[in-house]
């Protein structure tokens, strides 16, 4: 791999991992086991394999049966920042990497009006879902676009947010499609026909894509 084939990653969760204890300045192989999973990626991996340009998301998990995680939109809007923080901190000395910040789920914006300060604080790309949302039908939680998700659409248009489809219920996709004026993007997801069912459903349709 050379300079003059540089890779793109679409999709890290990178700040997640820091809230989970991992150091990401370190290489994955330097990185601690947690929740018996192993680290699969630090910063100096992605120089290493020549990983020139991500997309660094934040993810809020949503409590589930009671598990951690948040239950209203405050906690997800300061979860969020946090993550933002994270990425503030580590991304400038990240030397080489060019990172565009993510939104994973929509719950963290309280309402249209905090799309600007996100805006502010560097967020480029948001998915309105990941299982449902206030905003949308989501992973294994099939709907539509709720009358607020819409609302969001058309004020992320305003303000040049990138759509990210990657998790959205079908029918929540088509309402999408239907209403949208800026770029969409699906940025962890594959085509359906080739990899079949996949119980995320985060994989499109020939007709979707």
């Amino acid at each position: 791999m050379t300079e003059t084939n540089p890779i793109f990653d679409g999709h890290l969760d990178l700040s997640m991992n820091v809230r989970r204890g991992r150091d990401i300045t370190q290489p994955a192989s330097a990185q601690p086991v947690v929740d018996n999973e192993i680290a699969t990626v630090g910063l100096p991996d992605l120089h290493r394999g020549n990983v020139r340009r991500i997309c660094a998301t934040i993810f809020c998990l949503p409590s589930i049966a009671g598990a951690p995680g948040y239950t209203t939109a405050q906690e997800a809007f300061d979860e969020a920042n946090t993550q933002l923080a994270i990425y503030q901190q580590i991304l400038p000395a990240a030397d080489g990497l060019d990172a565009t910040i993510l939104i994973e789920g929509a719950d963290c914006v309280r309402d249209p009006a905090d799309l600007a300060l996100f805006w502010r604080q560097g967020v480029r790309i948001i998915g309105l879902a990941w299982q449902r949302t206030r905003y949308s039908g989501g992973s294994g939680a099939p709907g539509p676009l709720t009358a607020i998700g819409q609302e969001l659409v058309k004020e992320m248009d305003q303000i040049g947010f990138v759509h990210d489809a990657s998790h959205l219920a079908e029918e929540s996709f088509w309402n999408l499609m239907d209403i949208v004026a800026g770029p969409v993007i699906a940025s962890h997801s594959n085509c359906r026909a080739i990899v079949g069912d996949d119980p995320k459903e985060r994989h499109l349709s020939d007709d979707m894509i």
